[in-house]
């Protein structure tokens, strides 16, 4: 079954000691990045959601007209672009945490 909420798979959360160390702009820089993770995963759960409830719709008719086949098309497309952009704002969050981790976490 598909989760409910996609957002909290992809975040993780640097500890506080390394969000301590952390200068004004760099934490600006992590929440703009969480932001943007959470907005593109609800944006994708969202059109497959719509996706998926076009495509039942189609299959109760017996004939669906080539127009009503072509949108599902776009809209499974669609789906999965928003997919990929959540994916990559995922990996440029990770790259940033593990940055900030390397960064940070040098012992003195």
């Amino acid at each position: 079954m598909r989760e409910k909420n996609i957002k909290e798979r992809y975040i993780t959360m640097l500890p506080s000691k390394i969000k301590s160390k952390m200068t004004k702009t760099e934490i600006a820089t992590h929440k703009r990045l969480l932001k943007e993770v959470k907005n593109t995963a609800n944006a994708a759960q969202k059109a497959q959601a719509i996706s998926t409830n076009y495509m039942r719709k189609l299959a109760k008719m017996k004939n669906p007209s080539a127009s009503a086949t072509k949108k599902d098309k776009t809209m499974i497309i669609n789906g999965f672009r928003l997919e990929y952009i959540a994916g990559s704002a995922v990996g440029t969050l990770n790259n940033f945490e593990e940055k900030m981790k390397k960064k940070h976490n040098k012992k003195k």
